[in-house]
């Protein structure tokens, strides 16, 4: 599954992945991928978006494992690091 966000605003959005606490800041005409590469645990959950005009919180479904993709540059992120 993958989910991709372009910030089209003039401004700097802030990016929360929950439960990792993982934050990104992503400047204007950026693109944020998230590859939710495997799911580790069987469990039935969704993933949620809130979304405000300078943040989004993406909260990742329990049990899955994801790589984060800011311009299409990998950057480190818990998520992928430890399972959640």
């Amino acid at each position: 599954m993958i989910f991709s966000f372009n910030n089209s605003s003039e401004n700097d959005m802030t990016i929360f992945i929950e439960p990792s606490t993982d934050q990104f800041l992503l400047a204007p005409g950026s693109i944020i991928k998230i590859l939710a590469l495997k799911r580790l645990q069987d469990v039935d959950a969704d993933f949620q978006f809130d979304y405000h005009s300078d943040a989004m919180v993406i909260w990742m479904a329990t049990g899955y494992s994801a790589q984060i993709l800011i311009d299409g540059k990998k950057v480190f992120s818990l998520y992928e690091e430890f399972d959640w």
